[in-house]
């Protein structure tokens, strides 16, 4: 058992049959309420993003579900050799350049309909005369 584990005074109690005190508990409560807010608020914003987004409904979930997976796989290997806190910054600035991304594809620096040429999902039907 660890010494920083344990109380450091008389004042803040051990809960009953466990190794943290009331203190740390209660932190650990509002920090996780804090994260699943901003996780709960991310989801929602990234399926309205998605609704208003160019090109189609489906090839733009196809495109959230791909990068979902590949995210998930590069959270688990940075983490596991970052540690929680260099992940952290480097999940940060992964966030940041993505962010800019998103903000060139919304100001029309490139289009979505790269996908198409790789053959993923059919070409949504466009006006003629319109950019791919």
């Amino acid at each position: 058992m660890e010494k920083s584990s344990l109380p450091k005074s008389d004042d803040d109690p051990v809960i009953a049959g466990h190794v943290i005190t009331e203190s740390m508990f209660k932190r650990n409560v509002v920090v996780m309420t804090i994260l699943w807010s901003v996780g709960i608020f991310d989801s929602y914003l990234m399926l309205m993003l998605n609704k208003y987004l160019e090109g189609s409904i489906y090839t733009n979930f196809y495109l959230e579900g791909l990068a979902g997976v590949v995210g998930s796989f590069f959270a688990e290997l940075t983490l596991n050799i970052l540690k929680l806190r260099n992940g952290t910054v480097v999940g940060t600035i992964i966030t940041i350049i993505g962010g800019l991304l998103v903000w060139a594809f919304e100001g029309g620096a490139f289009s979505p309909n790269f996908v198409h040429r790789w053959g993923f999902s059919p070409k949504a039907p466009f006006p003629e005369g319109s950019e791919d």
